[in-house]
């Protein structure tokens, strides 16, 4: 079930971040983000418990990025990614936001191609964006 984010959820959240990235946010991180203007955030729980999460920022009037699309380990491969982003796609449409930007690792190749079936398009390579050696693809969505 998708469900707002909250400041409450942030060491619930925190757990699946650490347990999943190196470079993970920090508590600070993620409590910018639930309390900004500028920010949609929502969880996936099931029975209570998150399981999944996602952020994006607005940029402009028209514009966002999507920064964040997290599911545990035990729960991925279930579509609860998809769902999620999903439904940061209708917020975002809602709000009135025509293109969504979001970077991806480029051996994250579930994700990649999560993106690709949503319709995003493939915009270029950010190298070393996650570290040395770790580089990025860009995505862009247009809702129109």
């Amino acid at each position: 079930m998708i469900k707002l984010f909250e400041t409450q959820d942030i060491q619930e959240v925190l757990k699946i971040e650490q347990s999943l990235f190196d470079r993970a946010w920090s508590y600070d991180n993620f409590y910018d983000a639930v309390t900004g203007l500028l920010h949609c955030c929502i969880t996936y729980k099931s029975d209570g418990i998150i399981i999944g999460y996602a952020i994006a920022q607005l940029l402009c009037e028209t514009e966002a990025e999507i920064l964040k699309i997290t599911v545990s380990k035990e729960y991925q491969g279930r579509g609860i990614g998809k769902t999620l982003l999903k439904h940061i796609i209708g917020i975002c449409s809602k709000k009135n936001i025509t293109t969504i930007f979001l970077e991806v690792s480029t051996t994250n190749t579930s994700a990649v191609n999560l993106y690709k079936s949503a319709g995003f398009k493939q915009l270029g390579i950010r190298k070393n964006y996650y570290g040395e050696g770790k580089d990025a693809f860009n995505f862009v969505l247009e809702l129109i």
